[in-house]
């Protein structure tokens, strides 16, 4: 005899009428403690599975329209928008730092999370908070052929993206390249970041690629392939 058991899991929707100060929602997350965050276009909010609170512009954000945000284990919300102060939100307080240049805009769109620490990445430049102030770090620097991308690793300095976006170089503290060719050239680059402390990845509209910094190894594979 065979049994086969299944068992449905059941969904809840939020919306305004239960607390949200908006429908449209960009990305939930969950903390360390439990709480479920929110980023919306009205404002960042934070669930404690019976009331909604939520962070504005009145509590020190430089702005509602919240794209993306990341828990850390120290108990920090970080809260990521194009604007020019940017941080997290930690015992329901906001702290928001500027960058270290006067007006700066960011943009960090493909912004790293690395254990405690949010890497700023826009499509010119990486940041990192030091001393209370977002500060560019080496990288992302524009030629005609190629594009230089900031990791945070003991050995490799930054990452080499070339043009026609079919090949990298990793170049280390010590003055040594390794050059990397993509089975397929990248194309429409959705995400691109750092996840750990030695994985460098990018996703593009076909495929996506793993970079080990320690070994110096690249990987790649297709959506097709998983399926």
């Amino acid at each position: 005899m065979i049994w086969n058991c299944s068992f449905s899991q059941n969904f809840t929707n939020y919306t305004i009428a239960d607390g949200l100060p908006s429908n449209h929602v960009y990305k939930l997350t969950q903390d360390h403690k439990g709480f479920i965050w929110f980023a919306t276009d009205k404002g960042l909010v934070k669930y404690n599975g019976t009331t909604f609170k939520t962070f504005t512009t009145k509590d020190g954000l430089t702005t509602n329209d919240i794209w993306n945000i990341f828990p850390t284990k120290d108990d920090k919300l970080w809260f990521l928008s194009k604007t020019s102060s940017l941080g997290y939100i930690k015992n329901d307080s906001v702290y928001s730092f500027k960058s270290d240049i006067k007006n700066e805009i960011f943009n960090p769109i493909f912004t790293s999370h690395l254990a405690n620490e949010v890497i700023l990445t826009s499509p010119s430049k990486s940041h990192r908070l030091i001393e209370n102030q977002w500060k560019t770090v080496l990288g992302n620097k524009f030629r005609s052929d190629n594009f230089s991308l900031y990791v945070k690793h003991s050995n490799i300095k930054n990452i080499e993206l070339i043009y026609p976006l079919d090949s990298i170089k990793t170049h280390t503290k010590s003055n040594t390249t390794k050059g990397f060719v993509f089975k397929n050239k990248l194309s429409n680059i959705h995400k691109r970041g750092q996840i750990t402390d030695s994985l460098f990845y990018w996703v593009d509209n076909k495929s996506y690629h793993f970079l080990n910094l320690n070994t110096q190894q690249l990987q790649s594979k297709t959506f097709k392939q998983q399926l």
